[in-house]
């Protein structure tokens, strides 16, 4: 069985939550590429920023500049490496 992750599973990924550990369990057992939508990296991106964005204006909510810039620098490394693999989606196949 093939999986394809979401936005949550690449936030779990790229900034300690709860959910993280298992996020890295389960790419730790990987024993190929995670494909991933460039849907999914522009939602994982523009969260990022929106996040950022957040903490600018209010320091209680979002995440800092230094650390979004971390989790998308992490996010461009591993697709540098071949850990993620942008996968093209026939999106008219998908709508329907």
């Amino acid at each position: 069985m093939s999986c394809f992750p979401d936005t949550s599973f690449l936030c779990a990924l790229y900034r300690t939550q709860i959910n993280s550990p298992q996020a890295d369990q389960y790419m730790g057992g990987l024993t190929g590429t995670l494909g991933v939508s460039s849907l999914l990296l522009l939602e994982f991106r523009q969260s990022a920023r929106l996040q950022i964005r957040l903490h600018l204006n209010d320091r209680s909510k979002g995440f800092s500049r230094a650390e979004g810039q971390q989790m998308l620098n992490d996010l461009q490394i591993d697709l540098n490496l071949g850990l993620l693999t942008a996968t093209p989606v026939d999106w008219s196949a998908v709508h329907q």
